[in-house]
């Protein structure tokens, strides 16, 4: 039987946001570091919102891990199964998935094109 939910967690010491679906911008999921008091870097998401493209890239990277056991799930296993093991950040820059939308000519039709972006946070400084 297919799972309906996951619960997805942060398994890094930094705040992680994803926008899992390009078309609705301002919902998105807000993961805190490992480890969260509020619990807030763990998420329950639907199977619908695990299928959504920069979701499985932050699965497949190890920036996200599934912890819900998903071998008895064949789709979810070929989409979410094979993770790239990932070394901490450490100094090397953040980056975030930008969707642009393309004109093409041929087609007379806009395409969706990802692409990555470096992040820059900057620290809070106190005054």
């Amino acid at each position: 039987m297919p799972v309906q939910q996951l619960q997805i967690s942060n398994p890094s010491n930094g705040v992680v946001v994803v926008t899992p679906d390009a078309d609705r911008p301002k919902s998105y999921l807000r993961f805190e570091a490992k480890g969260d008091e509020m619990g807030e870097d763990v998420k329950i998401v639907s199977r619908e919102t695990a299928f959504q493209a920069p979701l499985v890239k932050a699965v497949k990277r190890g920036v996200l891990v599934v912890d819900d056991d998903i071998s008895g799930d064949e789709e979810l296993q070929r989409v979410l199964g094979k993770v790239q093991k990932r070394e901490p950040v450490g100094d090397r820059p953040l980056t975030a998935v930008r969707v642009d939308y393309v004109y093409d000519e041929e087609s007379n039709s806009y395409n969706k094109v990802d692409r990555d972006v470096r992040v820059v946070i900057d620290p809070l400084q106190k005054g």
